[in-house]
């Protein structure tokens, strides 16, 4: 019970944060994306979250420059980079 209510404090505050850093009406599909997928390629990301390649790309640099995503892969060619939404990643592990 404490770890489920550690992610929803975490959802919770994450939204706020999210909707200040991005300003964009699409912070809760960004949200539940992060959420289901803490572990993910940027272009994959694309692919589940269905928003504009553009606007999720636009959003995950800000989300790297705030320090809320981190790379652990780098992008390589045409492989995309992998990324780690470490504050979730660290209370399910």
């Amino acid at each position: 019970v404490a770890k489920a209510m550690q992610v929803i404090n975490l959802y919770n505050n994450m939204k706020t944060r999210i909707t200040e850093i991005s300003h964009s009406p699409s912070v809760i599909t960004i949200l539940d994306t992060l959420f289901s997928m803490p572990i993910f390629k940027s272009s994959d990301f694309v692919r589940y979250s269905k928003i504009k390649s553009t606007t999720v790309y636009r959003i995950l640099k800000r989300l790297k420059e705030e320090k809320i995503l981190q790379i652990i892969v780098p992008s390589a060619g045409r492989s995309s980079e992998v990324l780690v939404f470490s504050k979730l990643f660290d209370l399910i592990k």
